[in-house]
């Protein structure tokens, strides 16, 4: 099993599991809105197959790819800085608009991210 650390610039705050903070609780219910009205063009979908897949790379080729604005979150793995980037496949099923439930269609999809966080929000 290799060694994983958190690299520098982490933007984190404490990433100490839940178990060791024993006062604070998470819960869905706490963080549920209600679903807005519909209008315009809203759109409703089922996804299916759905998974995110993560791949740790060479941070430095990394920041030559997002602009200078955003700070790379890294992880250290085996003494080296690494970037994360996100793979998310997924299928749509039965997406269709809110206000006219047909068609019905179907259809793949996949999103691609690095993990960063904006220097502006900081």
């Amino acid at each position: 099993m290799r060694r994983v650390t958190r690299g520098p610039d982490s933007a984190e705050h404490d990433a100490a599991p839940v178990h060791c903070r024993p006062w604070q609780r998470l819960r869905f219910a706490d963080h549920l809105v209600p679903r807005p009205p519909v209008s315009g063009i809203n759109v409703r979908c089922r996804l299916q197959h759905f998974a995110i897949v993560t791949y740790a790379v060479a941070a430095d080729r990394l920041r030559q790819l997002i602009p200078p604005r955003f700070m790379l979150d890294s992880v250290v793995i085996d003494g080296q800085e690494r970037g994360l980037v996100s793979a998310v496949p997924f299928i749509n099923v039965d997406f269709t608009l809110a206000a006219y439930p047909f068609p019905r269609l179907r259809m793949g999809r996949a999103t691609v991210s690095a993990q960063r966080a904006d220097a502006a929000d900081q």
